[in-house]
């Protein structure tokens, strides 16, 4: 007779609001309260639950993978299901119009021009309460110039970063080149004039 073993896992949840920017313009993202439990989607809802937040008041941005497994990468059990069964119906993939998450690199991006804009300004925020948060924002390295998939802050910066990008999408990249029109070129008169 063999023993089984409860795999146990940490999952995550940073919570964010959105706020209107004091005198209009762009919103701002407030990353308010953090949810970390070590067990499967039932005690994160739990945790949610117990701190005020309701199922059919919150959206929720997951990972792609929710909706072919749970937590534990469980095939045949997913974390979608789980949420659902518990009321949580607002539920949404970090990309609109694909089943796949978007490439790490672009969400990076998406972060970082929320935190700080090339015109300086500021539009996502960390709450002081959210220890974690900001401590996986803060303390994410590179490796070889790109985001480290094996850092302890990795699973956590993607959690905040499938929102931005949900919500914001990759930043415009602004291009300083003109665009010079093409019969400006003719190589052929230059040839002619000789030299």
């Amino acid at each position: 007779m063999t023993d089984r073993i409860e795999k146990t896992i940490d999952i995550r949840a940073p919570v964010a609001r959105v706020w209107r920017a004091p005198g209009g313009g762009d919103e701002l993202l407030w990353w308010e309260d953090e949810a970390e439990v070590e067990g499967d989607e039932s005690d994160l809802l739990d945790d949610l639950e117990a701190k005020g937040y309701e199922g059919a008041k919150c959206a929720v941005i997951m990972d792609a993978s929710a909706w072919w497994q749970d937590g534990a990468h469980t095939q045949g059990k997913t974390s979608d299901r789980a949420f659902r069964a518990r009321g949580w119906t607002h539920l949404y993939r970090p990309q609109k119009d694909s089943l796949r998450n978007p490439d790490i690199l672009e969400r990076m991006r998406s972060g970082n021009a929320l935190l700080k804009a090339k015109s300086g300004r500021r539009r996502m925020f960390v709450a002081r309460t959210c220890v974690r948060t900001a401590e996986n924002f803060r303390r994410y390295e590179k490796l070889h110039g790109k985001p480290n998939r094996r850092s302890e802050h990795a699973h956590g910066i993607d959690c905040c970063t499938y929102v931005t990008y949900r919500l914001y999408g990759v930043p415009k990249l602004v291009t300083t080149a003109k665009v010079i029109p093409l019969e400006r070129f003719n190589r052929r008169a230059e040839l002619r004039a000789g030299p």
